[in-house]
């Protein structure tokens, strides 16, 4: 490769089985062979999985139960007995509570097509100032109304959980 590029082989037993290459600030993965997933251990364990169909997979080797292999999907399953360790998927803002001000949207889950376009919304924010162990929270629905190019809030479930459907100022 050029200066800015690195390329290194992946190999099973003197068999290439996929390359890793980075160049400038992009860093590649690549599976020799279209019938094969890509599979990232850690600790000797499989952690993650990208299979044929261009599904990820988390803490999961097999077919997820769900899907028919047409659609994008992501499956997060966790992988212990223990009724105190489920999956968990988070999302987090780059603050701590205290620089967190009341109102502050925490994470967004959008639903979109693929020009970007939103068509629905699940929003977590802030519901009050946050203290010692005291972190209160709200999640909002949006839809978005015909004849529209954004989402409205139909839904709020708040703080202290009053839920709200149409109104949020009550």
């Amino acid at each position: 490769g050029s200066a800015n590029t690195a390329n290194f082989n992946l190999q099973y037993n003197g068999t290439l089985t996929g390359q890793l290459s980075a160049a400038n600030a992009d860093f590649q993965v690549s599976a020799v062979g279209s019938s094969t997933p890509m599979s990232f251990y850690a600790n000797g364990a499989e952690r993650m999985r990208l299979d044929t169909s261009g599904r990820l997979l988390l803490n999961k080797s097999g077919s997820p139960s769900a899907g028919n292999g047409s659609e994008a999907f992501v499956f997060i399953q966790g992988n212990t007995s223990s009724t105190n360790n489920p999956a968990v998927l988070g999302l987090a803002r780059g603050q701590s509570a205290a620089e967190i001000s009341s109102g502050a949207t925490l994470g967004t889950i959008t639903f979109t097509d693929d020009a970007g376009n939103d068509f629905a919304q699940i929003k977590a924010a802030s519901d009050g100032g946050s203290g010692t162990d005291d972190h209160p929270g709200r999640i909002t629905f949006l839809t978005t109304p015909n004849s529209s190019s954004s989402p409205s809030e139909r839904m709020r479930i708040r703080a202290d959980g009053k839920v709200f459907v149409n109104n949020t100022s009550l």
